[in-house]
């Protein structure tokens, strides 16, 4: 039985990108006490789906890769750092307004060849990722940053390109102002930003070394560069018998508190492969889909911090009517809709944040198989039975049929025919969906139109529908970041929907900080699910299996997912 201490993998929806969370306790300092003396020899050996060719961030935005780079690597604030223990490169920020900002390096911040860190170098990885002859695809991380978006969207091949690029990374607001101080300045308030500066692809960059020679993060890879290795024992030995090594970073500011002595990244693209050496003792974790973790002892859910939903286009006259929409997001039935079209891949969505958001994840029913930490804002179930106009669970149903029948009757018809655009990869969903709308609404007529991607995407945009299948991704640990597209103003506001109420508590969040930001973005989520121009469906999922050895292990839902500064190996004789 698989554990879902509330939440597999997606199938390969275009719609989507990744990110996880293990269900576990919080904990924003460092791990317990391990259950025995840590092994004599400490290497964890961890599951690796892809080949990396390359770990510039610069380059790749592979979950997977940056899972390792988040290892390597270390930017500014770790996550969950404050403004008097940023926790990571930086020892704290300052800021009078929430958007001019102030880094203080740590002076013992060294790279691993012992040379210090500086604020220079955190501008040249910046002005790197968006030199828009680079292409990174990370640059919009940095997008917030006053001039940052129209130096990165500049067009190589216009004729003055190079006199213009000029010009604009002149304007990017970022600055040395000395070794140990980098000034940042947004484009508009944003207190929750030094909180992003956590993600591993805005890590500084050296002026004389390629990338990935040295590193600056409690790791460095082994002989300073991707070494194939092959495995020593020969029962191992198999389909691709890759690995990347790592070793602790000797001149890390926080090197006392690193307890692995190495640490193996095992590249196997095979999930079943995967699963063998997981349960042959090699591996310590491995990422497996749903039908395998079940085979799994102890395998773990871990949501990511997205949200596949319906939208509504209610520039058209009839879905304008809130109660219609609000008819149609309480018979859609989430938890049926989600069971028939991607089964363990998803949890029944209540809310558009997910879970893997900003407040935390609640404890596995039975406990973590290890001491895995999550690091999360948002908890699930805490808007549970506040949807839309207070309906209950249970009542949803009925709620639905006497909104539909009032929504006919204010719009004189009897039948209403709909039609739902999607993406070919999402043709499973449409079709529960359709059938689960058309059973529970009398006179709703549901017209499946399956185009490419691409064109769902352009006709989305120029608004040439009526119902919609769309995803959500979260790039930072923010709910603001799913919540803002649905402002007026948005450019990805596909519903079209227009609620100055909304509007100023959304703007209030974003430059709020603490509670009443928490407070302004869980009554925005409120409004928006009340008036329903987005019905959740499910929040993809993924698993993965962890061995009761590897404790102390953080797992969190972007960027870095698994992040080893507090692991250990315990010996299996002390976990009896």
């Amino acid at each position: 039985m698989l554990r879902r201490g509330v939440l597999s993998l997606l199938p390969a929806l275009a719609l989507l990108l990744g990110g996880c969370v293990a269900a576990a306790q919080t904990d924003s300092g460092a791990a317990a006490q391990p259950a025995g003396e840590p092994s004599a020899h400490a290497e964890v050996r961890l599951h690796l789906a892809v080949e990396p060719a390359t770990l510039d961030p610069a380059l790749t935005a592979d979950p997977a890769l940056l899972d390792v780079l988040g290892n390597l690597m270390e930017g500014l604030v770790a996550p969950g750092g404050t403004p008097d223990a940023a926790g990571g490169a930086a020892e704290r920020w300052e800021s009078a307004d929430g958007r001019e900002f102030t880094f203080y390096l740590r002076p013992d911040a060294r790279w691993s060849d012992g040379r210090p860190v500086t604020a220079h170098d955190f501008v040249r990885a910046w002005l790197h990722l968006l030199d828009p002859e680079v292409g990174a695809v990370n640059a919009h991380l940095l997008y917030e940053i006053a001039g940052a978006e129209a130096y990165s969207g500049l067009d190589p091949a216009a004729p003055d390109f190079a006199e213009q690029a000029a010009g604009l990374r002149e304007g990017v607001a970022v600055a040395a102002l000395d070794d140990r101080r980098l000034q940042v300045t947004l484009k508009a308030p944003n207190p929750a930003w030094p909180g992003y500066t956590a993600h591993p692809a805005l890590a500084p960059r050296r002026a004389d070394l390629p990338f990935g020679l040295v590193s600056n993060g409690p790791f460095v890879l082994k002989d300073g560069g991707l070494a194939v290795h092959g495995h020593h024992d020969a029962e191992l030995t198999g389909p691709g018998p890759f690995a990347l090594k790592l070793e602790p970073n000797p001149h890390y500011w926080n090197r006392s508190a690193i307890r692995l002595d190495a640490v193996t990244y095992h590249v196997e693209p095979d999930p079943r492969e995967a699963l063998r050496l997981f349960q042959m003792g090699y591996l310590h974790l491995a990422m497996l889909p749903a039908d395998l973790a079940e085979q799994a002892p102890g395998a773990q859910a871990m949501a990511q911090p997205a949200t596949m939903g319906l939208v509504f286009n209610t520039s058209q006259p009839r879905l304008a009517n809130a109660d219609l929409r609000r008819a149609i997001a309480l018979a859609l039935d989430a938890a049926r809709v989600t069971a028939e079209a991607v089964g363990e891949a998803g949890l029944p969505a209540r809310s558009l944040v997910p879970p893997s958001l900003a407040g935390g994840w609640p404890p596995a029913e039975e406990g973590p198989v290890s001491d895995a930490v999550l690091d999360g804002l948002w908890s699930e179930g805490s808007l549970v039975g506040e949807l839309l106009a207070g309906a209950l669970p249970g009542e949803e149903l009925l709620e639905a049929r006497r909104l539909w029948a009032d929504a006919r009757a204010a719009l004189g018809v009897d039948r209403i025919t709909l039609s739902l655009l999607h993406a070919e990869e999402a043709a499973g969903l449409a079709q529960a969906v359709k059938r689960t709308l058309e059973e529970r609404l009398e006179g709703l007529t549901v017209e499946l139109h399956t185009v490419p991607f691409a064109q769902r995407l352009e006709r989305v945009r120029f608004g040439q529908f009526d119902l919609a299948l769309q995803g959500w991704v979260a790039e930072h640990d923010d709910p603001l970041a799913l919540l803002a597209p649905f402002t007026t103003a948005h450019p990805g506001n596909s519903a079209r929907w227009v609620k100055p109420a909304y509007d100023a508590l959304l703007a209030r969040a974003g430059v709020a900080a603490g509670a009443a930001r928490t407070a302004a973005l869980r009554e925005g989520e409120q409004m928006l699910l009340a008036e329903a121009p987005v019905a959740p469906i499910y929040h993809p999922l993924r698993y993965f299996a962890v061995s009761p050895e590897l404790q102390g292990l953080r797992v969190r839902p972007l960027g870095a997912r698994y992040d080893l500064r507090h692991a250990w190996l315990a010996p299996p004789g002390s976990l009896d």
